[in-house]
């Protein structure tokens, strides 16, 4: 098999007379990141006459993973060598690279291995003009996109990382009839057969070049027919490969916009009368052919009056604004009974009948709004921010908030103050803006709160409504971003004895502000985070932090509750509410043993703690090991808090540990626990989701996982009788039976280990220390050598007195000085090595 075989990416290069643009270009590939055995480069050198040939043949002499294919008659566009190249590629993904453009350092491996991670069938790396324009919404998102909820579709250049077999399978290549616009069409038919895809917008990837010697394609003079024939057969091609109407609109309104603007308004600037009447015939016609009315929104006010224009047939309106040029696009606005008019030519002119609808652009308006600031200040909820209609005034804008039920549509209305904001006020299109009061203050006091508690519980997702100048304006109102103000956002009771209830103000997945409303207030949560979790003996010793709202009086008593999880249930929040309430969830057929054991907590303020809105305070409790015996033998325990106030209601809250969420790790070495005399094993551990947790039964950390070996070779006599040592994560108050099972038989090696010794790993043994690290642990130790009768691979089995099966542990030992510990690793080095399999949520 050849190298080629392997490759992962084939860059195809179409040349003719690119220098010096060229050796730029190939210095771009000789300084990626991604490694030349994985990348090909093949150049088709399409008749060049300037001394690319020169330099092709120059720069693959020495590069083994590139070769070249010269055309001696050139072909009149990229069309023909693409597809050459492409026929030769053998790489899994090809990449389009255009001889005068530039590619980003780490383009390559960043798009590839965004293919990878995503599967995708194409990734679009991001653009940056050098002297031309780029669209910047196609590359606004990272990862994979939808090609209809996404702005892709406005990039068709084809310098994309693509999946060759895609193309093969579907037979897709470029249309060689066209020398303009075919990369438009091989783009959108590979869009619309289904490619998923994915973005890389976080680098620069592409680097797209407007040649100063004009020499670029695209600059080409063309006919008529050249420059509608590929529209024509795009517009086609969504409607036959998109049915919903709306997706249909989204996608042709960028080949429309581009028919406007390379081919109609400059069309009918031309002087010759055949020509425009030409222009018009091909232009008009895809109109009345292809428009929809769901296409109007997506197209600027300018366009859609043109359109209107175009689709009544008014040609020599339309030949007017052409001749006018830029000038017509923004017309003035005119307010006038609650609608907004913008005065295009023609506007109200008595003369070309055009009606008033057609220039209302009431509905384009924009509703501007940005909040600042969200805080609680004493009971009164805060939040503060901006907020204006696009080319209104704000001087007699009038704002307020409403807030409606998400599910009974309930509302209520609450006017926000104006603030002013002289910042605002700007200069644009040679018009001043008066945005001088756009600033606005929220304050919902507890009379306001009452009227959503009193209500049905639930999200109540809060909206702006703006009115100027008689235009009225409602949007969702956003939440802070990041760099903004975002004061603690606990929660707060709230309302009288008949409309009790707490309320929760919080943000959105999607960055808006809601309000949550609980009625039953006891299963509210607080917010608890462990600071400690440590073994003293058979007792384990939890200590943390814990935040309750600052509107419950300070005296309060606490309990720890250890709650058994149901099968199947993983209580890992999704969002700021699953992180408060409590999921409970029975499993019909579950062992009925102890689903929950509550243990007193002792609290004591946090004289850290300096907010007025809420209060801190410190918690301290101890697991005895045996009452972990009562739940179920395997069982996952979900620690909570529950805070009490005086003989008031009890919040709770699920405990979180100060380490970051990720992969479930283990915050202290597991206990073997002598309780109702059967072994238990009992490890805590934070969760995937960064939540204290305790497995009872070893769930998915197994005894085995906690009982780590160390061999350690002496010479050559540590072949014959290695020298072994044992750690257990734990104290046993029975005895140990040790054995060891080979090809010839079974032998007790018990009396070859010392007594054994309890200390930590520093005082018994320090190959332990990493693993176990000053934690107490049951060590034995057999300092002499075990004799292992000539075996050198077997098991060591590990069992308990009263239980020597159940409890039993087997760890394999291979080829000494080779170590095997646990069920999976094995190495060389003569200490400790841990082994934990970790696949908790």
């Amino acid at each position: 098999m050849t190298e080629t075989h392997h490759k992962e990416v084939s860059v195809l290069i179409p040349v003719h007379n690119a220098m010096p643009y060229l050796e730029e270009c190939l210095r771009s590939i000789d300084g990626q990141s991604l490694h030349p055995r994985h990348m090909e480069v093949i150049l088709v050198d399409d008749g060049s006459t300037d001394g690319s040939t020169e330099e092709i043949r120059r720069w693959v002499s020495c590069r083994p993973h590139s070769r070249a294919i010269f055309r001696k008659t050139p072909s009149g566009g990229p069309s023909r060598p693409r597809n050459e190249a492409l026929a030769r590629a053998e790489g899994r993904y090809v990449f389009f690279l255009d001889a005068d453009d530039l590619l980003g350092p780490e383009a390559l491996e960043r798009m590839l291995r965004m293919a990878k991670c995503h599967d995708s069938d194409v990734v679009v790396g991001k653009m940056v003009g050098m002297g031309r324009g780029v669209s910047k919404k196609a590359f606004k998102q990272t990862g994979k996109v939808d090609l209809h909820q996404s702005e892709v579709y406005r990039s068709l250049s084809p310098q994309k990382l693509v999946r060759r077999g895609f193309l093969t399978d579907r037979k897709i290549i470029f249309d060689e009839n066209f020398w303009y616009g075919e990369d438009q069409i091989f783009m959108a038919d590979l869009y619309l057969s289904g490619a998923s895809i994915a973005v890389v917008g976080d680098y620069d990837c592409y680097y797209i070049r407007a040649r100063e010697d004009g020499g670029n394609t695209t600059r080409r003079s063309r006919t008529i027919d050249e420059s509608v024939g590929h529209i024509e057969v795009l517009l086609d091609m969504v409607r036959e490969k998109v049915e919903t109407p709306s997706r249909r609109a989204h996608l042709m309104v960028k080949h429309f916009r581009e028919l406007f603007e390379n081919t109609f308004l400059p069309g009918l600037r031309e002087g010759n009368p055949e020509l425009r009447e030409e222009v018009w015939e091909r232009c008009s016609s895809l109109f009345i052919e292809y428009w929809s009315d769901e296409m109007g929104k997506n197209f600027s006010a300018f366009h859609a009056f043109l359109s209107h224009l175009i689709r009544e047939g008014r040609k020599e309106l339309c030949e007017e604004l052409a001749a006018r040029g830029d000038e017509v696009r923004d017309g003035e606005e005119l307010l006038e009974g609650g609608r907004v008019y913008r005065r295009f030519p023609f506007f109200r002119d008595g003369r070309s009948g055009v009606p008033d609808h057609v220039f209302d652009v009431t509905d384009r308006l924009l509703l501007r709004i940005r909040t600042t600031s969200l805080w609680w200040r004493g009971e009164t909820l805060c939040a503060g921010g901006i907020s204006y209609i696009d080319r209104l005034p704000t001087g007699n804008q009038k704002m307020a908030i409403v807030f409606r039920h998400r599910e009974t549509g309930e509302e209520h209305v609450v006017p926000a103050r104006t603030e002013a904001t002289p910042e605002l006020n700007a200069v644009h299109l040679g018009r001043p803006w008066d945005h001088g009061s756009a600033g606005w203050l929220l304050e919902l006091a507890p009379e306001n709160l009452d009227l959503l508690t009193s209500a049905a519980p639930g999200v109540w997702d809060a909206h702006l409504s703006v009115s100027a100048e008689g235009v009225v304006k409602e949007k969702r109102l956003p939440g802070p971003k990041e760099n903004e103000v975002i004061a603690f956002l606990g929660p707060k009771v709230t309302g009288g004895a008949a409309s009790m209830g707490v309320v929760l103000p919080y943000i959105t997945d999607r960055g808006k502000f809601s309000i949550r409303v609980e009625k039953n207030i006891k299963e509210f949560g607080v917010s608890a985070v462990l600071s400690e979790a440590s073994w003293q003996g058979d007792r384990l010793l939890i200590e943390g932090t814990v935040t309750v709202p600052g509107t419950f009086p300070a005296r309060r008593t606490g309990e720890l509750i250890l709650r058994r999880r149901a099968r199947g249930v993983a209580p890992t929040p999704g969002n700021i509410f699953s992180r408060i309430f409590t999921l409970r969830r029975n499993h019909p057929m579950e062992d009925q043993r102890r689903e929950e054991i509550r243990l007193p907590c002792s609290m004591s303020p946090d004289s850290a703690s300096g907010r007025a809105d809420e209060t801190i305070l410190l918690f301290r409790s101890e697991v005895d090991g045996k009452r972990l015996a009562e739940f179920p033998h395997s069982a996952v325990v979900d620690c909570f808090l529950g805070v009490a106030n005086g003989d008031g209601p009890e919040l709770e809250g699920r405990m979180r540990s100060r380490l970051p969420e990720g992969e479930p790790s283990v915050l202290g070495a597991g206990r073997v626990l002598d309780a109702t005399g059967q072994p238990t094993f009992a490890t805590p551990y934070r969760s995937r989701g960064g939540y204290f947790c305790l497995d009872v039964g070893g769930v998915s950390f197994p005894l085995k996982d906690q009982l780590h070996l160390c061999l350690r070779s002496a010479g050559e006599s540590s072949r014959r009788k290695p020298r072994i040592s044992l750690g257990f994560a734990g104290f046993l108050e029975r005895d140990v039976h040790l054995e060891f099972t080979s090809e010839t038989g079974t032998r007790a090696l018990f009396s070859e280990f010392s007594s054994p010794m309890v200390g930590t790993s520093d005082e018994v043994c320090s190959c332990f220390s990493e693993r176990f690290g000053r934690s107490p642990i049951l060590f034995l130790d057999s300092r002499d050598g075990v004799n292992l009768g000539g075996d050198h691979r077997g098991k060591i089995k590990i069992s308990f007195s009263g239980d020597p099966n159940g409890s039993a542990v087997f760890l394999p030992i291979g080829e000494v000085p080779e170590v095997s510990c646990g069920s999976e690793s094995r190495g060389n080095l003569p200490g400790a090595r841990a082994v934990t399999q970790v696949t908790p949520t």
